[in-house]
């Protein structure tokens, strides 16, 4: 999951031995390039050469608690990207693994931008519409009744209120993991490690709630998501997902 202490390395990060050794076997050229970094260490590295991007994800899980060691899954995801890309645009798994207490993910790179960057950032109502109409395509193709995973960060408590609707849940539908073409149109979803069935509230309540962190447009915008989305807003549902997420 993407939580604010998450982001692109602001200092300069060595290239585990591993990483370098899988772009290598890719062919890629020069040294893979750190892009971003997890709440749990976990690093993300961009590899290339002329006719090709990839990226690896790389998580070292020796020092993790097994609830962290779950949230960072990679092998899992790896699952995951496998059958949601029968369904919706997500990035194609070229390999997965884990050895020697590291584990990797490596997947061939979607030609566009995370919602994330400065330029939408500059465009904040019109990058809004765009991941909001993502997350409803999301929702729509996703078939609930073939989904094998559950929605495991938000499975159901004493005081959870009955699911709205049932959908195949992105499962961290922050920010980020929306990428964009070059008009700022959706373009497809990553970092699909939590996805799994439960009530699109889970989904819903906490994009809208990503949106409003200062890291990325640092206000609200719930109206103008709900209304691309189409549904109204459930004040009990937000409330309940948004609160278990800081829980969790």
């Amino acid at each position: 999951m993407i939580r604010p202490d998450a982001g692109v390395p602001q200092e300069p990060v060595p290239v585990p031995q591993l990483v370098s050794e899988l772009a290598a076997e890719l062919g890629a050229a020069g040294e893979p390039e750190p892009v971003w970094r997890n709440a749990l260490g976990g690093l993300t590295f961009k590899a290339h050469r002329a006719d090709a991007q990839w990226f690896i994800k790389w998580q070292d899980i020796t020092a993790l608690a097994p609830a962290q060691q779950a949230e960072a899954d990679l092998k899992a995801e790896a699952a995951r990207l496998r059958w949601a890309g029968q369904f919706v645009n997500v990035p194609e798994v070229v390999d997965d693994g884990a050895r020697s207490g590291q584990a990797w993910l490596v997947t061939r790179a979607i030609s566009g931008l995370s919602a994330y960057v400065p330029q939408w950032r500059q465009h904040p109502e019109e990058t809004v519409r765009a991941i909001a109409l993502g997350l409803r395509r999301f929702h729509d193709a996703l078939p609930v009744a073939d989904c094998p995973f559950p929605l495991s960060w938000a499975s159901a408590a004493p005081d959870a209120p009955a699911p709205e609707q049932l959908v195949v849940c992105h499962g961290d539908p922050c920010v980020p993991n929306t990428l964009l073409d070059e008009r700022g149109q959706f373009l497809a979803h990553v970092d699909v490690g939590a996805l799994g069935v439960g009530d699109r509230w889970a989904d819903l309540a906490i994009a809208t709630y990503s949106i409003s962190w200062k890291v990325n447009f640092g206000r609200s915008y719930d109206q103008l998501f709900f209304s691309t989305y189409g549904v109204d807003p459930d004040p009990v549902r937000i409330n309940y997902y948004r609160q278990l997420w800081d829980r969790s």
